[in-house]
């Protein structure tokens, strides 16, 4: 999954990806799952970062993003990081808001997106406390809805989320997958995972929302819903 996903982004994608574990022996092993995504394109000036919780509620990684944000110094990263001691010593694990206030921030973000998907224990996070550092990171905070799994009858509800981020943006991914397009209804990986189609139109639906030709974005009009 993590070869397939970032060789379609090569050369501008960084993935600092790590399986929980590794047969191979020229792999470091690890007790947890890694998978934080930086993506530069120089020619049309658009960064995308990624930073990837798995239900533990604990975010793991390597160097910083704002590191690898910077084009002359990725190679430079990516040889240390495969020295394996300095890729150890370059490691850290932290909560969701930590690397919002630790790393995100660091990357001066116009636009961030934070998802919770299917984790388990999400009842357990302070979604207003993740809030207060999401909006002091970047001008335009935006939660993104839990999408509806392939057994069930409607998405989870994102009740707590809805509420801590009620004055900012909300994009219901959810409500589209209630009743997404004919030929997207059984576009699903998995039980919760879907095909790219699928996610390609939800992207495209949050970016026609976020940036529409020739109105106001949703992000100009605080504690706005869209889908």
């Amino acid at each position: 999954h993590m070869n397939g996903t970032h060789s379609e982004l090569l050369p501008e994608e960084w993935c600092n990806c790590h399986p929980v574990s590794s047969d191979k022996p020229h792999v470091m092993k690890y007790e947890h799952f890694m998978s934080n995504r930086f993506y530069h394109d120089r020619q049309c000036d658009v960064n995308v970062s990624s930073f990837n919780v798995q239900g533990n509620r604990i975010v793991e990684g390597l160097v910083s993003g704002e590191f690898l944000m910077q084009p002359f110094r990725k190679e430079e990263a990516r040889h240390v990081l495969l020295r394996l001691r300095q890729f150890r010593a370059n490691k850290w694990m932290l909560p969701w808001v930590e690397v919002i206030r630790q790393h995100v921030t660091r990357l001066h973000p116009t636009v961030l997106i934070l998802n919770q998907g299917h984790a388990k224990g999400s009842l357990r996070i302070n979604y207003n406390e993740i809030r207060e550092a999401a909006v002091a990171a970047s001008p335009c905070v935006v939660w993104r809805t839990t999408t509806k799994s392939r057994a069930a009858i409607k998405p989870p509800p994102d009740m707590f989320a809805r509420k801590a981020f009620a004055m900012d943006t909300v994009f219901d991914a959810g409500k589209i997958t209630m009743n997404p397009p004919d030929d997207l209804k059984s576009a699903y990986l998995d039980n919760v995972r879907f095909l790219p189609n699928m996610y390609n139109h939800l992207n495209a639906r949050m970016l026609a929302g976020l940036y529409p030709e020739g109105a106001q974005g949703a992000c100009a009009r605080r504690g706005t819903t869209f889908s």
